[in-house]
């Protein structure tokens, strides 16, 4: 199974470019403060505010062997849990400035995929959904908003980095039949959308938000 936790992902959690340099170079091995430092090219003294930072939320840890102090990364599904629940339970605009804006979704995930469409042609979307969000979108909204959505993305160009649930596409096809919409129109607009997706394993996520 392949996990990536994306910087714009990281960035969710309010820390620093150095702070996601240190995640990055732990995420598969332990590293001594020397070998961190050299590893992402600077002093070593500056690592102390940034690792104690890491280590203070629980996204590195920290461990004895022999006479040095190593450092690891959580795992990355463990990160991504941490991040999927920072999330209010209702639609909010966590951070937004000239070059990044994150939504988190609850109950209005056509709204979220509304402000998608507002945004400049080929834009890099990240997002984490689960299959309860997937489910409640086809449940809620009719074949036709749902089309024109993805449509709507596809035509814009909009590039889709996705973690979603490995059982995704089994669920969608279900729920798309169960829900009484057209098949082979759903799947149309869908077909041909720019996406970049990552699975975790289902049943991953509990909540309906999608980020």
């Amino acid at each position: 199974m392949v996990y990536m936790v994306t910087k714009l992902q990281f960035d969710t959690l309010g820390l620093k470019e150095e702070d996601f340099a240190i995640f990055e170079a732990l995420e598969n091995t332990s590293l001594s403060v020397s070998d961190i430092a050299r590893a992402i090219k600077i002093p070593r003294t500056s690592l102390v505010r940034p690792l104690k930072r890491l280590h203070n939320r629980k996204i590195i840890r920290k461990y004895t062997l022999g006479r040095k102090v190593m450092w690891k990364a959580i795992p990355e599904l463990e990160l991504l849990e941490k991040i999927h629940s920072l999330f209010p339970q209702s639609l909010d605009t966590v951070h937004k400035d000239n070059k990044t804006v994150v939504l988190n979704s609850q109950q209005d995930l056509v709204t979220t995929y509304e402000q998608m469409l507002k945004l400049p042609t080929k834009y890099p979307i990240y997002a984490i959904q689960s299959n309860e969000s997937m489910a409640s979108m086809i449940k809620h909204y009719p074949s036709k908003k749902l089309e024109a959505l993805n449509t709507g993305i596809k035509n814009k160009r909009l590039i889709v980095h996705a973690i979603l649930e490995e059982d995704v596409v089994e669920r969608f096809g279900g729920l798309v039949e169960k829900h009484s919409h057209s098949k082979p129109a759903i799947y149309k607009s869908v077909h041909g959308r720019s996406a970049i997706t990552r699975y975790v394993p289902k049943k991953t996520f509990t909540s309906p938000a999608e980020i």
